[in-house]
């Protein structure tokens, strides 16, 4: 009983991971918006706006970049905490 109020359960690691979740998804999101929206708004000045011909291709982009980089950021975190 005393292992699940005090961090050695599974409970507590499945909080964790729901905390990294909401980390990744903040730095994915926020990534993506400052990287597309400077990007419609300077370079390529579509009419309008936010035209999901320009925005959709953009955030994908964006979004995949982000995504790798954050895998390849953790994958070398957690190979270096094993080494």
């Amino acid at each position: 009983m005393n292992r699940r109020r005090f961090g050695g359960s599974s409970a507590s690691r499945r909080l964790q991971q729901h905390s990294n979740r909401r980390i990744d998804l903040a730095v994915v999101g926020i990534s993506s918006v400052a990287t597309v929206v400077p990007a419609l708004m300077t370079a390529i000045l579509p009419e309008p706006w936010y035209g999901p011909r320009y925005v959709i291709p953009l955030m994908d982009i964006a979004l995949n970049s982000a995504t790798l980089g954050l895998d390849s950021f953790f994958e070398g975190v957690v190979n270096r905490r094993q080494a």
